[in-house]
């Protein structure tokens, strides 16, 4: 027993158990007391402190335990609850089990009730009524004159754990309803328009096709069908046979009688035909040579008869290829009778085509055989060989006479009549025939036909089948996990070992000593199919069915032991409220509960191949006190079933005895669960239906996945009557109370597409609709909880668009849109808060004419309007005094123009308006415009001016560019080129951390005396004076300008353009896209002769010295795109003092004619002129003559005027050389100081100046 403490005792007793370090000595017992000892406590101080607060709060609250009253009123948003059954949901609606009243209830104007009517309840429940009329009627009985309702189910109806009955309404649309119900019987017959089975059925009489015949050889279809047969002891039994066309067995055959029916007219069955025997086959000639008996018989057949042969091969082997019948069809193309002559050995014979079998590799060859009787079954051409009579006495379906008639050309309609017995014929109109009787396409008949059923007269009543044709399937499955399961390996998914050694996980299988494996002469198990053999009829094993394990017990069974099964636990049910209750008083709630055991569900589902007997639950169960045990070992009869069946009970289980599972018979078992559930409730079942008639065509489909609590429901309807078509997603997920539904309808003209999710407090819905003239797309959200509302709408015509977006509260409303017509945009915005008396609006509209931009706020949206009307009034006022401004300045600066356009561009990071005036031909006369960006703001005005002609004549612009270190201000005017012909232009900027300003124009006028940092200063009378200060790169220095520090590229530069003509020094005076330096640029490109034909770039010269460099390149570089002057001269000068001298400013020169030519004069300061020499003429002599040439005296430094000499060959010198040959050239230079002594007409002359020859090539 626990103690008390108080709370430092307590503290003690838990901090010994936390530090405890000895083993075992924090037992139950000692944790337990210290927890009990510490309830003990909190419920002392507890009610200690609960009673200071009641004394604190007396009448200021209300009571929970005693008797009180409220003096205001009190408000349940969520429901009010008054015990265990009675209770105020949230709607105000009441729940519970009895309402009492004097005599009387009234509610509304549906719902009255008074004990003396003639309407009331009875002690056991039920409704006694002149009639009652409902939506829906669920109750236990119904006493009354008449019942109309739209549902009509019994208390404990529940569809999952298929419970109870109901009738409902499966359609409203179109009407139709469904029936849930244990079972039906009907005493005569049951007529549906179409039949689902979702579980086991069991057919007492036949199952066949709908075109059933039965018939070795008009037969059709297929039947399994019963024909009961006394045995040797006077029993009757039933004897079961299948008919088919083909049968294909891919594994063994096992058969105790196998019977070989043959297409011949012999023995009991006949058919009354064409037929001869093969004698033997010439597949040279293609002849197919017939038996005619020693000449009894003559050939039957005709062009186009069709053959069918078809008889007994044998039993299955290689001769044979395992065929057991043998099969083939083929069409006569010709016929022919033997000689009469041969007597006894004749033979007729026919010819074919169009040869075919079922038989794998058939060929003429290899399956016409001697003894193959060829039998006439139809003919294409000849309607008069068409018909085949049969009579069948033995076998399935007898005894009965066939008319066949085009059994071939016409399979399907080839059975034209049958006398006897018509049990073998399965009608697509008339069903299932039985009984003798006649079957006839045509009945000419007299006298009276009279129904078998109702005696009615044929001509009284024509009972017609309606056109409906229905499809469902459907499958369950069940999502139980390990966890769910109270039993171990319930769906024997762990499974070792094999049959004869087989372990399943969690059971133990019975021992039966009667069992006992058939081995062979090794001591080895005898397999077939896989499986040992067993000599007794005991067995489990586990088989593979639909690719999952499944229990297999024959006349056995197994077992779970106790101690692996989980064991149930229990809940707290808490008594009822008093029924007696004080006058005007509610009664009191109950605090009273006692523990309950868990009920569990047992649910087995089983494949009965055999009718026996199953044992199930536990056993042997021992009493436990206090505890009902409703699961012990029962035994179930189960009827043989040829599907899946369920077998389930529920009860409560006290925890003792093994689960035992046995069976008398063989059974498959897939699943045995042990659940605190319904498997119902952790089923998924998904199925899909076709529903047709003459008006539409349904394709349902359905997904009740009970786990996760949500039924999916799905189709497509098309509806011929109505002219539409409907596909529809439908999705309740009762955990969550939530519900999805998406649906399309298309109809001529219009589709219709809406999505819907729906949940207690909210509702979402988006959809497109379309009809011929309006396209409606729209999504909604409405919050009943927050009472808001979400809308957003897009609907189109043609010529309008319309968006908008909504959000709704009780107070306030906020709208965005766009509205556009062919003439008008319309976007805006706005806010009307009631509560606070506020509205806000934005609006941009767009039409023809203007565009207008608006942003405002007011009290109300009137005020709002009125507001905007009166500014937009005064801005237009403003723009004509502007107008009226402009016009004063210069009347030709603007008129009334053909054109005018205004635009607005904005993207991301830039806005831009501009406004243009045009003239009639469409070219821009005038425009101005402002550009916003990022990075800069642009304001400008442009104008452009024709001549006379219409073309533009100048382009004038102003504008104003202002960045964020730079603002400039600019007007200028340019021609048609783009050349500006004036401009001017204001800048003010920040550089390098450096404020700058500038003033660009041709004419600047600065008034008065203009001073800049008291260094320059321009007066006055226009004098300007500068102490100091910097050009450019260039620094006012003294008396001139340098580029003191010498580390920049400093430069002038003196250029024309429009002749071309450049000049510049400095640190570099190339482009910088050259690449290159260089600190003097001489050009000079001039063509257009405006001085004489010749250009000069540079001129320089050096004289007057006795050593002149016009050009100094000793610091080294070569010379680029070097280029000397050339000359031609056809003739030169008769004699030597009549030679023609060479231009001494020509460097190459071609002497193309016979004759003397003379080289030019030298002054003292062209030493080092170089000229070339060539001779181009093959006639006459050429000779090449020395001139006067000024030298310096080396004695008195005095010029010196003499004559020049040509130093030529091995060191000859003359003042006459002979050019002696076509193509002889040289090079010469002149040596001023070099002198000669040269020899002519026998006397020695000193020359001064040489000219050395240089060869070219050296020996001519």
């Amino acid at each position: 027993m626990a103690e008390k403490y108080d709370k430092n005792d307590l503290q003690t007793q838990f901090e010994g158990i936390r530090d405890e370090r000895r083993l075992a000595a924090n037992t139950a017992y000692r944790i337990g007391n210290a927890f009990l000892s510490l309830l003990h406590f909190a419920s002392d101080e507890m009610k200690a402190i609960i009673e200071e607060l009641l004394k604190k709060t007396d009448g200021q609250y209300l009571s929970k335990v005693n008797d009180d009253q409220a003096e205001g009123l009190i408000t349940f948003l969520r429901g009010l609850k008054v015990g265990e059954k009675y209770s105020f949901d949230m709607d105000g609606n009441i729940i519970a089990n009895m309402i009492k009243a004097a005599k009387s209830i009234s509610v509304g104007d549906n719902f009255s009730f008074n004990a003396d009517s003639r309407f009331k309840f009875d002690a056991a429940g039920n409704i006694i009524a002149s009639s009652i009329k409902a939506d829906s009627v669920t109750s236990g009985t119904v006493k009354s004159g008449s019942v109309t309702a739209d549902k009509l189910a019994s208390s404990n109806f529940n569809e999952g754990e298929q419970k109870g009955f109901t009738v409902a309404i499966k359609d409203a649309e179109t009407g139709k309803y469904r029936l849930c119900i244990d079972e039906i019987i009907a005493w005569s017959i049951a007529t549906l328009a179409s039949l689902h089975v979702k579980g086991n059925s069991t057919f007492d009489g036949n199952l066949a096709s709908k075109d059933y015949v039965s018939g070795f050889a008009g037969g059709k279809g297929w039947a399994i069908k019963n024909t009961p047969t006394q045995n040797v002891t006077g029993q009757l039994e039933n004897r079961w046979s299948g008919e088919f066309d083909n049968l294909i067995v891919r594994g063994s055959l096992k058969v105790y009688e196998m019977i070989i029916s043959q297409l011949l007219g012999e023995n009991d069955n006949r058919i009354f035909t064409g037929m001869m025997e093969v004698d033997h086959y010439d597949t040279e000639s293609g002849k197919i040579y017939l038996d005619t008996q020693n000449g009894k018989l003559y050939n039957p057949f005709r062009k186009d008869d069709i053959i069918l042969v078809q008889q007994y091969n044998g039993m299955p082997g290689i001769s044979g290829d395992n065929y057991i019948t043998k099969s083939y069809e083929l069409i006569i193309s010709e016929a022919g009778c033997g000689s009469i002559a041969d007597g006894e050995n004749r033979l007729d014979w026919v010819k074919f085509d169009s040869f075919s079998s079922s038989m794998e590799n058939a060929t003429p060859a290899n399956c016409i055989k001697p003894k193959d009787t060829l039998v006439r079954v139809d003919n294409v051409s000849d309607p008069d060989r068409k018909g085949v009579m049969q009579i069948i006495t033995v076998g399935s379906g007898a005894p009965y006479l066939d008319v066949l008639y085009g059994m071939k050309t016409d399979p399907n309609n080839a059975l034209k009549g049958r006398l006897g017995n018509l049990q073998g014929i399965n009608h697509p109109i008339f069903g299932q025939l039985s009984g003798f009787g006649e079957f006839l396409q045509n009945l000419y008949a007299t006298g009276d036909i009279i129904l078998r059923r109702t005696g009615e007269s044929i001509d009284t009543k024509i009972q017609m089948l309606q056109n409906l044709f229905a499809t469902r399937y459907a499958q369950t499955s069940y999502d139980v996990t390990e966890e769910d399961n109270y039993l171990h390996n319930g769906q024997f998914l762990t499974v070792t070992g094999t049959d004869e050694e087989l372990v399943i996980d969690g059971w133990t299988v019975d021992e039966n000593e009667d069992t006992e494996f058939w081995v062979d002469a090794n001591g080895f198990p005898v397999m077939v199919n896989g499986s040992a053999t067993v000599s007794g009829n005991h067995r489990v094993s586990i088989d593979n069915v639909e690719g999952r394990n499944v229990l297999h017990i024959e006349n056995s069974g197994l077992k779970q032991s106790n101690s692996i099964v989980r064991k149930p636990g229990t809940h707290k049910e808490y008594d009822l409220p008093s029924t007696e209750v004080e006058a005007d008083k509610l009664a009191k709630t109950s605090e009273a509960y006692r523990e309950v055991q868990d009920k569990l569900y047992v649910t087995a589902i089983v494949y009965a191949k055999t009718a026996g007997q199953l044992t199930i639950g536990f056993a042997p169960c021992t009493a436990v006190s206090g505890k009902a045990n409703e699961l012990a070992s029962r035994a179930i009869d189960v009827a043989y079933s040829a599907e899946w069946q369920t077998i389930k009970f529920e009860g409560k289980w006290n925890g003792t005895g093994d689960f035992i599972l046995r069976y008398t018979g063989d059974m498959l078992i897939s699943m045995i669960t042990i659940t605190d559930e319904p498997l119902s409730n952790l089923s998924k079942t998904v199925s899909t239906q076709i529903l047709q008639t003459a008006a539409n065509i349904k394709l349902l489909g359905s997904n009740i996945d009970n786990v996760q609590g949500t039924v999916t429901k799905l189709g497509i309807e098309l509806d011929a009557e109505k002219k539409s078509i409907r596909l529809y997603v439908d999705e309740e997920n009762k955990k969550l109370k939530e519900s999805l539904h998406s649906e399309i309808t298309v109809q001529a003209g219009r589709i219709d597409a809406i999505n819907t999710w729906q949940s207690e407090t909210e509702t979402k819905m988006s959809g497109l609709s379309t009809d011929i003239n309006n396209v409606r797309l729209f999504v909604i959200d409405e919050n009943k909880k927050l009472k808001e509302s979400l809308h957003s709408e897009i609907t189109v015509q043609a010529g309008r668009i319309d968006a908008i977006n909504t959000w709704q509260s009780e107070t306030e409303t906020k709208m965005s849109g766009l509205s556009t017509k062919i003439d008008e945009v319309k976007l805006f915005v706005t806010d009307e808060d009631k509560k606070l008396k506020k509205s806000l609006e934005s609006q941009i509209s767009l039409n023809k004419e203007e565009i207008m931009a608006e942003v405002g706020k007011a009290a109300t949206k009137e005020e709002l309007t009125a507001a905007k009307n009166s500014l937009s009034s005064e801005m237009d006022s403003n723009d004509e005094q502007v107008r009226k401004y402009i016009d004063g300045i210069d009347s030709d600066i603007r008129s009334d123009y053909g054109t005018t356009v205004s635009l607005v561009k904005q993207k991301a990071d830039s806005w831009s308006v501009a406004a243009g005036a045009f003239y009639s031909d469409g070219t821009l006369r005038e425009c101005g415009g402002l550009s916003v960006s990022t990075y800069f703001t642009n304001l400008f005005n442009k104008k452009i001016t024709l001549d006379a002609s219409g073309n533009v004549k100048n382009i004038s612009k102003s504008g104003l560019l202002v960045t964020a270190d730079k603002t400039a201000l600019e007007t200028k005017i340019s021609n048609v080129d783009g050349k500006i012909i004036s401009s001017a232009t204001i800048e003010t900027m920040i550089s390098n951390g450096i404020s700058e300003a500038s003033i660009r124009a041709d004419q600047i006028s600065l008034e008065g005396v203009v001073t800049a940092n008291n260094y320059f200063k321009i007066n006055t009378d226009g004098s300007m004076h500068a102490s100091a200060g910097q050009i450019a790169g260039l620094k006012i220095e003294g008396e001139g300008l340098t580029n003191q520090g010498f580390d920049n590229d400093a430069y002038i530069i003196l250029r024309n353009d429009s002749h071309k003509v450049f000049a510049g020094i400095g640190g570099n005076v190339l482009p910088a896209s050259t690449g290159t330096r260089a600190v003097a640029r001489f050009t000079n490109e001039e063509s257009s002769k405006y001085f004489g034909d010749v250009n000069y770039s540079v001129v320089c010269g050096a004289k007057g010295a006795v050593n002149n460099v016009a050009l100094d390149m000793t610091l080294g570089g070569y010379v680029a795109g070097l280029r000397i002057k050339t000359t031609y001269m056809s003739s030169g000068g008769s004699t030597y003092a009549t030679a023609k001298i060479i231009d001494k400013n020509v460097h190459s020169v071609l002497l193309s004619g016979a004759g003397y030519y003379k080289l030019p004069k030298m002054e003292k300061w062209d030493d080092g002129y170089v000229i070339f020499i060539k001779r181009t003429t093959d006639s006459g002599e050429v000779h090449l003559c020395s001139n006067v040439s000024v030298t310096i005296d080396a004695v008195t430094t005095k010029d010196k005027v003499g004559t020049s000499f040509i130093y030529y060959d091995r060191g000859s010198g003359t003042t006459d050389l002979k050019i002696e040959s076509l193509g002889d050239a040289m090079m010469l230079v002149y040596h001023r100081d070099m002198s000669f002594t040269v020899t002519e007409n026998n006397k020695e002359k000193k020359c001064d100046g040489g000219w050395i020859q240089y060869k070219c090539p050296r020996d001519w």
